[in-house]
């Protein structure tokens, strides 16, 4: 089964935000790892206590600043 990014932007968003709203300013800053095939460019983190890593996106930007181009 495939499911398209833009479906899963908007509750990955809701889960992150929920997230926020139970830290609501407390407790330590926190890390979010998105463990996914997809750069989900839409995805932004609600609080400054949740820093949010997209190790996908992060490869790609690395490997396009060495020249690496799709075929």
């Amino acid at each position: 089964m495939t499911v398209r990014e833009a479906a899963l932007t908007p509750l990955l968003q809701r889960q992150l935000d929920a997230h926020a709203a139970a830290l609501g300013g407390r407790g330590a800053p926190c890390v979010a790892v998105l463990l996914c095939a997809g750069r989900f460019d839409g995805l932004r983190s609600p609080s400054e206590r949740i820093t949010l890593l997209r190790p996908f996106a992060a490869a790609a930007d690395a490997a396009a600043r060495r020249g690496v181009r799709d075929a």
